[in-house]
């Protein structure tokens, strides 16, 4: 690791100072204090990053800083991989990145979120990789901490703690979303308030839920200046991200200095087991359908779904180039809910059509189809019991008045009149 130069640190470390947690007040007070001396140590550093979504955001984030002012740039030498697209395939990063990249950054699966802690530990540990050795910051970001996964990331960051203790993890918080996800949020919070309970005091804290909140001003839920997502998913207004590369650069400052938490008692707890289903269940085989039928041959169901006492009841086709979700979808009539929201920003092609057969998927409750390229959705859709419904930035031009009147009552950020 390249360390702050010692007569630096004694200079900036209070004695028996504790590590501190990045929110949003400590953005207010000490970003200005960042120093071009330590923006060049920072530009030294070897940055791996495993993330979803909210990593992007990220990245637009500190691109942002660079434009206001160049000082700030860390982004030299970035470079981004899709480990979701390629079938959760972590070895399409080169073994060799760190040779030709100092932030090397990867998009994981998404579901379940435990998912991303074995890509990350395969390119970090195991052959020909060994990123771990490499690099200098390893960072591990969730969006939503669903399905209680903070045994599996304590395990994981304590792991990397105890073995490479040259590696610094920046240990990270939950994000939040908007007031519409409530059940996702209350997770996060949950899993948010463990993460400090463990590493606070011990060790630096990126409180990603915090940033996002503005210190949890208005309660669980980011904040309305930091998104300007009709889905209320994405910190993706100019406010967001920019909040998001601060602490960042707090984050990789302050780690340097204090390390990671090595000293904590361990914590013991069996770890979940995530519920699976044979590859010949009928509606593994129907989803099996959806990913071929959009050239997504490759990527496995598991990876795309969450099961629940036998049944998939979530299916996530998300920033993934799916255009068509087929008749198959009628098979999933336990399902709750289906993400399949476009990022034209990624160059991958963009959802255009929908079975009538989503009509059989009664226990649907939560719908995301925001930015894609969608002209109309079928009148079956009106019989499911959709809570939450967000189909902002499609072009629906061809929707009857009907459906227009079902979405506007039930997507207040459609756009739609």
């Amino acid at each position: 690791m390249r360390y702050l130069p010692l007569c630096l640190l004694l200079a900036l470390t209070p004695l028996f100072a504790e590590p501190p947690i990045i929110n949003a007040a400590y953005v207010d007070e000490h970003f200005d204090s960042l120093t071009d001396a330590e923006l060049d140590q920072m530009r030294e550093l070897k940055i791996i990053l495993a993330s979803r979504s909210f990593g992007l955001n990220l990245k637009d984030g500190l691109n942002a800083l660079k434009k206001e002012d160049p000082r700030y740039d860390i982004m030299d030498g970035y470079q981004l991989w899709n480990v979701f697209r390629a079938a959760g395939d972590p070895t399409i990063i080169p073994p060799d990145a760190f040779d030709e990249h100092r932030f090397v950054h990867f998009l994981a699966t998404p579901h379940p979120q435990t998912k991303r802690i074995g890509q990350f530990e395969q390119v970090l540990r195991e052959p020909p990789h060994e990123f771990a050795k490499k690099a200098d910051v390893a960072v591990l970001f969730y969006a939503q901490a669903k399905g209680d996964p903070f045994q599996q990331y304590a395990d994981f960051v304590d792991g990397l703690a105890r073995d490479y203790p040259d590696l610094t993890v920046i240990y990270v918080t939950s994000g939040f979303m908007g007031p519409s996800k409530a059940e996702g949020n209350a997770q996060a919070a949950e899993f948010n308030e463990k993460v400090r309970q463990r590493y606070g005091g011990k060790a630096v804290i990126y409180d990603l839920g915090a940033l996002l909140s503005a210190d949890h001003r208005d309660g669980n839920f980011i904040a309305p200046e930091h998104t300007n997502d009709p889905a209320d998913v994405h910190p993706n207004s100019y406010a967001g991200e920019l909040i998001m590369g601060k602490g960042f650069l707090l984050a990789l400052r302050e780690s340097l200095k204090y390390g990671n938490a090595t000293d904590m008692d361990t914590i013991s707890a069996q770890k979940k087991s995530v519920e699976t289903l044979p590859a010949s269940h009928p509606e593994m085989q129907a989803v099996r359908r959806i990913l071929d039928a959009n050239g997504l041959t490759q990527k496995r169901v598991e990876d795309a779904t969450y099961v629940t006492n036998g049944h998939i009841t979530q299916l996530y086709l998300q920033e993934d180039g799916v255009v068509e979700i087929t008749d198959d979808i009628g098979q999933l009539t336990r399902l709750e809910v289906l993400h399949c929201y476009g990022d034209p920003q990624q160059g991958y092609p963009l959802l255009k059509k929908i079975s009538p057969k989503i009509g059989q998927c009664q226990q649907l409750r939560e719908l995301v189809l925001t930015d894609n390229e969608l002209q109309n959705l079928p009148d079956s859709l009106m019989s499911v019991p959709v809570k939450q419904l967000s189909v902002g930035g499609n072009p629906l031009s061809q929707i009857s008045p009907e459906m227009r009147a079902w979405i506007i009552a039930h997507d207040p950020k459609s756009g739609l009149k």
